[in-house]
Formats: structure tokens, sequence, C-alpha cells
């Protein structure tokens, strides 16, 4: 049995135990439970109702606590790619933005069309469900966080690379530090990886001293100097 939840996504949101408790008590009783919003991506809940909100008026609820330190379950709540969002004809990927709520257009290189053009033809399991990538396993599920750490670990441990301990998030890093290499500035980076303040980029960026000793002045000489009036 599979049950979907069709969730709000008005910026007034929604109340948190509203969804945890019967999302709860319908799997311990063995339903499968999806989730939808009219727009598709991340649905908000109520401030008041998340228990770790430090006004909370559910301090206490146990579920909700469950339920968002769960980053698998989590992730059901965050914005998932849907078929409309990629468009192989003009070659652009359209990803919807948790953070910032925009929606950023990508460009896709021919390589990238051609490896999708061929998973959506060949690899993608057959389902009615509208998110472009599919747990291959069932039950049948879009991708999270967690099925692309698995494929992450797997393909490091593959090619044999010093990667123990890493995530997919590394790749994140990768990719904002090769774009600051090539001279891209730190608002286009952030922008690329839906942040909404420069101090969010700046943690992906971290300390490129080769950087810094391309554009260092050179340290003025002198033979002789007062410092302060004293000789």
């Amino acid at each position: 049995m599979r049950v979907l939840f069709i969730i709000s996504g008005s910026d007034t949101a929604f109340w948190l135990s509203e969804v945890t408790h019967p999302y709860w008590h319908l799997i311990e009783r063995g339903v499968e439970v999806d989730f939808a919003s009219p727009a598709g991506g991340k649905v908000v809940w109520d401030q008041y109702s998340d228990p770790y909100f430090k006004n909370s008026t559910e301090p206490g609820d146990l579920v909700s606590k469950g339920f968002l330190s769960d980053k698998t379950l989590r992730a059901k709540l965050d914005a998932t790619l849907v078929l409309k969002d990629v468009d192989l004809d003009r070659r652009l990927l359209h990803v919807p933005q948790n953070k910032t709520r925009q929606v950023l257009s990508l460009p896709m290189s021919a390589e990238a069309v051609r490896v999708l053009r061929r998973y959506l033809k060949f690899g993608r399991p057959r389902t009615a469900r509208l998110e472009v990538f599919i747990s291959v396993l069932a039950p049948q599920r879009p991708m999270v966080r967690g099925g692309i750490a698995e494929i992450f670990r797997r393909r490091v441990k593959d090619a044999d690379l010093p990667l123990a301990g890493h995530s997919p998030y590394g790749l994140r890093h990768g990719f904002a530090m090769r774009l600051l290499e090539r001279g891209v500035g730190i608002k286009a980076i952030g922008d690329l990886l839906g942040h909404r303040s420069l101090e969010s980029t700046g943690v992906y960026l971290r300390l490129n001293t080769e950087a810094l000793r391309d554009v260092a002045l050179p340290v003025p000489r002198t033979t002789t100097g007062v410092v302060g009036g004293a000789p």
C-alpha cells in the first residue's frame, strides 16, 4: 500500500507534526509514503512547529525531532529534480534552489546531454514518477543524498582514490575552487552553489595560498627607517 501526502507549497508553511505524526503511524504499519506539493521543490514548515526552534510551541515533539534528525527523511521534504526541469533540446538544466528559492538554469555539455538521453532511454526504471533519477531496486523512489553518497564511495573505492572518509560534498568544494582558479567571481560562484550570502561561499573556497601569492604586493625594502619616531 502506498500513500501520497500533498503538502502546501505556500510561504505560510505547514505545521510539522501534521505531517510527521501520520507519517510515523503509517510506516510503522508497513505503508510506503511519498510527499508532493503543488509546485514541487522544497516545502516549508512553520518554525514554531519545529521542536529545535528556540521559541517552538512544541519543544517536546519527539516524533518531529526524530524525523528532522534523519537525513533521508528530511531529504523527502527538500527540492527534487523533475523531468520538466531537463531541457535536452536546449541543453539546459533547471535546478530549484532550496535556500534562494530561485530556479537556476545551467548549460549542459553535449556529452552530458548524450549521457542523460541514454539514461532516460535505457537506464531509468519505467515508472510514473516525475523525478529524473530513480533508485533501481524496489521500492522505486527518487534518488536521495544517502544513495548518492553510496555511489560516490563505491566509485572512489573502484578507482583506488585516496579519498576515504570524504563525501560528495567534496565535489562541490572542488567545483568552487576550480571556478575561482579560472577567474570566476565569488558572487557568480555563490549563485551556482545556491548560496544566499558570500560568507557561505567563502566556506567552500577555503584559503587558496597560491591565489594569494598572485595578488600579494611586494614588501617595500628600506635601508634605514624610523618607526613611531624611534631610531
